[in-house]
C-alpha cells in the first residue's frame, strides 16, 4: 500500500537502490588532481581544494606606528589565496604529506585556583 509522505506517494517495497558508475572528472577537476600530484618542495603548504601553493593571512585592525605597519588581530592564517580571491572560499592550506607533523599534548588546565595562605 503506497504511503503519502509530504504530498508525494511512495511505495517502500518498490524502491530499488542501485549504484551509478563513476563519471569522468571535469577538466577543472582533472587539472586540480594533476597539480596536487606534482612534486613540491619539502614542507610546502598546499590547498586541499585547488592544489595552489600561495597562502594568505588576513588581519583586522592594522595600524601605522612609528612609520611601520603594526598587524592587528589575525582573522585567517594560511588560507589559499587563489580560492579566496577567485571564488571567495576560505580554504585552509594543508602541509605536504611527506612533512612530519609535530603534535604537542595540551597542558592540563586547573579547574580551581590555588588558595593563597
Amino acid at each position: 500500500m503506497p504511503m503519502r509522505s509530504g504530498g508525494l506517494a511512495c511505495d517502500n517495497a518498490a524502491m530499488n537502490l542501485r549504484l551509478v558508475p563513476k563519471s569522468e572528472p571535469a577538466p577543472k577537476d582533472e587539472l586540480a588532481l594533476r597539480v596536487k600530484a606534482m612534486r613540491k618542495p619539502d614542507g610546502a603548504l598546499q590547498c586541499n581544494r585547488c592544489g595552489g601553493l600561495t597562502s594568505l593571512t588576513v588581519h583586522n585592525g592594522s595600524r601605522i606606528k612609528n612609520g611601520r605597519v603594526q598587524p592587528g588581530t589575525v582573522i585567517y592564517r594560511h588560507i589559499c589565496e587563489l580560492c579566496y580571491v577567485r571564488d571567495g572560499v576560505v580554504s585552509f592550506m594543508l602541509p605536504n604529506d611527506n612533512m612530519p607533523r609535530l603534535v604537542r599534548p595540551r597542558k592540563p588546565r586547573r579547574t580551581k585556583p590555588k588558595l593563597v595562605k
